[in-house]
């Protein structure tokens, strides 16, 4: 059983994506504190400016505050400045309407808590590319584990019967390689294939939001989320 973990993401790039494809169980670590600055409530978009941010507005938002209890912005007005802003950097783009009505079918709801939204926006790009079709969400705060850093990420994937963990590069700073071992759990890192497709505005980045890709590629943007994962072994240079 493959298992990622990862704080909750806003119309995330297409790499997250390729985790989600490459797992059986992805777990949202949403009992984490809040970081100002992360791509829980935002993500950037190309436009003939340059990059821009596309930001979920929070409604009383104060330092120490748990990604799950996090709300929304009551004022909702922020979504048809969002969806004029997509409608903007995508007004040239061959799928143009595939991308919006993604977005039209995100701010189609009401949302109380920032989780659903972030939730929600993996959703509807995973399904539209029809990637991990049989992958389980679940949420951190199901667990009962009281544990912290590379521990609690051991203990999460036990928790659910995992066999590997696959992680982002970051883990190789703060993971206990041989603990998870040692319990019978592999780690594995994404060793993302950036590869290019066309984008306006500028020199190619992946680091965009999906929907970029889903604008000016379809269905076959598909085609660019093929990541795979080494372990950590490989990534370290050990054999």
């Amino acid at each position: 059983m493959r298992v990622a973990i990862s704080q909750p993401m806003f119309f995330p790039w297409s790499g997250f994506l390729a985790m989600l494809d490459s797992v059986d169980i992805f777990i949202h670590l949403n009992d984490v504190q809040f970081a100002k600055g992360s791509f829980t409530n935002r993500v950037q978009v190309k436009r003939a400016s340059g990059l821009t941010w596309v930001t979920v507005p929070l409604k009383n938002h104060h330092l120490g505050q748990t990604i799950n209890d996090v709300r929304v912005a009551s004022d909702s007005s922020w979504k048809q400045r969002h969806l004029n802003l997509f409608q903007e950097v995508f007004q040239l783009a061959p799928y143009r309407a595939d991308a919006l009505s993604l977005v039209s079918e995100v701010y189609g709801h009401s949302y109380t808590k920032l989780v659903e939204i972030s939730e929600k926006s993996v959703s509807v790009l995973s399904n539209y590319f029809g990637t991990a079709t049989t992958l389980r969400h679940l949420n951190s705060d199901e667990f009962d584990v009281k544990s912290q850093g590379s521990q609690r990420v051991l203990d999460l994937v036990l928790e659910v019967g995992g066999t590997t963990y696959v992680s982002g590069l970051g883990g190789l700073h703060y993971l206990d390689h041989e603990k998870f071992e040692a319990c019978g759990v592999s780690v594995e890192y994404m060793k993302y294939n950036l590869n290019p497709y066309c984008q306006p505005f500028g020199e190619f980045t992946p680091y965009v939001t999906a929907l970029v890709l889903i604008a000016h590629s379809g269905p076959s943007g598909s085609t660019h989320i093929t990541s795979e994962t080494k372990s950590w072994r490989e990534i370290n240079g050990q054999k």
